[in-house]
């Protein structure tokens, strides 16, 4: 079985649109990533952040519709997992108990993935992410 990487929306928002500060980052990072053959993972929340801010972003619905399908097709290498009740309950649980009060309600579902997966890379450029270190033990982060 693969490694797996889990890919924030950051990450993805960066990687799609050119004129974002971690454009060039992002895809030295997830070439990296590749590189060392890891399945790359994400949820549909995730999605939906990275769908939402690029349209907000490029005004684009074209380019970003286009993404979407690229997104949801089976070609994809990225594996979208549906974020389930259960993990919503315990994601509710971590955002009231962040000590940053940083993170969005979707990070805090990014994080309950990452344990419940078993998942120990996450490639974020979110800083408060990596500060909550009683919710993210045992996760390395990238870049």
């Amino acid at each position: 079985m693969a490694k797996k990487c889990l890919l924030d929306a950051n990450v993805l928002v960066a990687l799609n649109w050119v004129s974002d500060p971690n454009h060039k980052k992002s895809r030295q990072v997830i070439k990296k990533i590749i590189d060392k053959k890891y399945q790359l993972v994400t949820n549909n929340y995730i999605v939906d952040e990275v769908l939402t801010v690029l349209l907000l972003r490029t005004k684009n619905l074209e380019q970003v519709g286009i993404l979407a399908s690229l997104l949801y097709s089976k070609q994809e290498s990225i594996l979208i997992k549906q974020v389930s009740p259960e993990w919503q309950k315990k994601a509710s649980v971590v955002f009231v108990k962040q000590k940053t009060r940083q993170l969005s309600f979707t990070d805090c579902v990014l994080l309950v993935q990452a344990k419940e997966e078993k998942i120990s890379t996450v490639c974020t450029f979110d800083q408060d992410m990596q500060k909550e270190d009683k919710l993210n033990q045992g996760l390395i982060f990238l870049p």
